[in-house]
């Protein structure tokens, strides 16, 4: 369990860590329980050694978000927004991008937001930390 209270992030990004890991399914679900959006990259293709969960087509990675109450958002490599048929794999652009937000999170996106930020933010003290050469 990650140490932190529900809905305390704004966003989780995670950049190829899904296909190392055993439970990816089980790791989304508690991301979505800190953090209000989801944005990741994984790569498509077959099993390597280093990749326990491997993606190999976009169906898969869609899978992982399955009984969970999120839209998600797909990504080309240049950063615009495209359809999931839109997707394009190659061997030198093996990656998938993109994000998912819970689905109360887009309808209540204007309002209620920065006040359940707000309440979270008062429920820890924060120590700036700061990294100097």
């Amino acid at each position: 369990k990650i140490p932190f209270c529900d809905n305390f992030f704004d966003v989780a990004i995670m950049g190829d860590i899904l296909e190392h890991l055993r439970d990816p399914k089980k790791v989304i679900k508690e991301v979505f329980r800190v953090a209000r959006v989801f944005a990741a990259c994984v790569p498509i293709g077959r099993k390597t050694l280093e990749h326990i969960s491997p993606y190999p087509t976009i169906d898969t990675v869609i899978n992982l978000f399955e009984n969970l109450d999120v839209t998600l958002e797909w990504f080309s490599s240049a950063g615009d927004i495209i359809s999931p048929d839109q997707v394009s794999i190659t061997e030198s652009k093996p990656w998938v991008f993109f994000r998912a937000y819970h689905n109360k999170v887009i309808e209540n996106n204007t309002q209620g937001i920065n006040a359940l930020y707000n309440e979270d933010k008062k429920k820890f003290k924060h120590e700036i930390v700061r990294d100097e050469w």
